[in-house]
């Protein structure tokens, strides 16, 4: 019993030495930021633009607003493409891209047409996938060995900006209404920017955190 507990408790180290190294490594976070800031843009714009598109000038039925979603038909195709692109021109151009799709959509959406506020909303979605794609796609790659560790913590930052700042656009959208939301959105699109800017710079293709964490033991396939 006491061999198990030992066994429990060194595996249990084993994995705080990891995630500490991967958050004290100096580009991870920056993608762990970015995935955090744009799904917060995507929650932000899509769970407020409902009852925009609700209200005049626009007036449409529920069911025409649910109709909003096929935008994630062009998000999905551009994820594929963002990986190819990638592939061939490196990551952070493509991440760069993929924020700058994502603040043109923000920016169409303030528009008082509906071509701009269906047009701006599929912009976003392409962006938000692309950006996406490739910051989780380099996360993989940054975390050599440890791949699955570093998902999660992607993952983690993923769902906390769902959550939480797709939370806090409730009180822009109070006091600010549609402007308000889009100003929200635009500061963490410029958040996004600054890492990828950062990350470019870096020019790092993986990260030191596979050189300096043991690796022993590593041998779960990358979901591990």
């Amino acid at each position: 019993m006491r061999l198990g507990q030992r066994a429990h408790r060194a595996a249990a180290e084993r994995r705080l030495r990891i995630w500490c190294g991967q958050l004290t490594d100096p580009a991870l976070p920056l993608l762990f930021m970015v995935g955090c800031q744009c799904t917060g843009v995507f929650v932000t714009i899509y769970n407020d633009a409902g009852f925009r598109l609700l209200a005049p000038p626009f007036g449409l039925s529920p069911t025409q607003i649910g109709l909003i979603f096929c935008a994630y038909v062009f998000g999905m195709a551009a994820s594929s493409a963002a990986g190819g692109m990638a592939d061939k021109l490196r990551q952070a151009p493509v991440l760069i891209a993929g924020v700058l799709t994502t603040t043109v959509g923000v920016l169409m959406t303030l528009w008082p047409h509906l071509i701009g506020a269906i047009g701006g909303i599929v912009i976003l979605a392409i962006g938000f996938f692309m950006t996406h794609a490739v910051a989780s796609g380099w996360v993989g790659r940054m975390a050599g060995a440890h791949k699955g560790h570093a998902a999660s913590l992607y993952l983690l930052a993923y769902y906390l900006g769902s959550s939480v700042l797709g939370s806090i656009r409730g009180w822009f959208w109070e006091h600010g209404g549609w402007l308000g939301v889009c100003l929200f959105a635009l500061a963490s699109a410029g958040i996004m920017m600054g890492c990828a800017l950062k990350l470019r710079q870096s020019r790092m293709p993986f990260s030191s955190t596979s050189a300096t964490l043991p690796t022993s033991n590593a041998t779960a396939p990358s979901n591990d």
